[in-house]
């Protein structure tokens, strides 16, 4: 009967060596679209779902506060 440690090998026991990736100007132009939409998406998403639960229990929410948590 196999077992973890046989059919992948044993687990190293420190942690791996902190690596700092090659950055080029092409892999930066290419991140930035996806690391501006996707906490803009977040947003909306956030308000949209309090806006939803207002409707549900009543009180209005407070937009400043929801998009800073």
């Amino acid at each position: 009967m196999a077992t973890f440690g046989s059919r992948f090998g044993g687990l190293s026991s420190s942690l791996p060596e902190l690596a700092v990736p090659a950055m080029t100007w092409d892999k930066v132009l290419a991140w930035l679209s996806p690391a501006f939409a996707i906490p803009f998406l977040a947003g909306v998403e956030s308000l949209l779902s309090a806006t939803v639960a207002d409707g549900m229990i009543g009180p209005r929410h407070c937009s400043n506060a929801e998009l800073i948590a």
